[in-house]
């Protein structure tokens, strides 16, 4: 019922919501906004798209796409702050079907949002950092800063709240890429439900 709700939003509404929103990343800046990108980092906004689409229809949706499998081992063995969404992750199987369901919604969500969404491939970015955020920028019409490849430097000093904290500190490296094959038994259960997505998305079955 709350997408019922979404679509029959006035427009005024919607204004509303959306200078709301504008005021509150304002405010988290603590600078003006205007005539900057603004980068709205987060997997929880996956389930928001519809309110994305409605909300700020010219926005670009960089969308993440990772081997489902490392995203699965990835969000259960992390300490996560608990929310309804995160509680999810106490268990592969549960897991699982939250990414699973995850998935649904963004694949719902493609054909309406087509022309802005951009898939950001993870072991792309890996493997060439270069290549593929500078392609991103030329894209986004951003112009390319050498700046870009310091965001582990960037990040000293700073409080980060994201439970990947560590590893955005450490830097880009392969280390996470294939990790479930170490966990292959495991896994085992949840492997037919990701089975889809991993063929969807791209990746080896094996």
């Amino acid at each position: 019922d709350g997408l019922a709700r979404l679509a029959r939003l006035a427009p005024a509404s919607v204004a509303q919501y959306r200078e709301a929103y504008w005021r509150k990343a304002a405010k988290a800046a603590g600078a003006t906004l205007c005539g900057k990108v603004l980068v709205d980092q987060t997997a929880l906004n996956t389930p928001m798209l519809p309110v994305i689409g409605l909300l700020f229809p010219q926005a670009t949706v960089l969308f993440a796409v990772r081997d489902p499998r490392d995203v699965v081992l990835s969000c259960f063995r992390r300490r996560f702050d608990p929310t309804p969404f995160t509680l999810e992750f106490a268990s592969l199987e549960s897991t699982a079907r939250v990414y699973d369901l995850t998935m649904r919604l963004a694949e719902a969500c493609r054909p309406h949002m087509a022309s802005r969404m951009v898939d950001v491939r993870y072991e792309r970015v890996v493997a060439d950092f270069d290549a593929e955020i500078g392609g991103l920028c030329a894209r986004l019409g951003i112009a390319w800063t050498d700046a870009f490849r310091d965001f582990q430097r960037a990040s000293e000093g700073r409080m980060l709240t994201t439970a990947s904290a560590t590893q955005v500190r450490r830097g880009l490296n392969s280390d996470s890429i294939g990790a479930w094959r170490h966990y292959r038994d495991q896994m085992a259960p949840v492997l037919p439900l990701l089975a889809p997505w991993v063929e969807r998305f791209g990746y080896p079955p094996d």
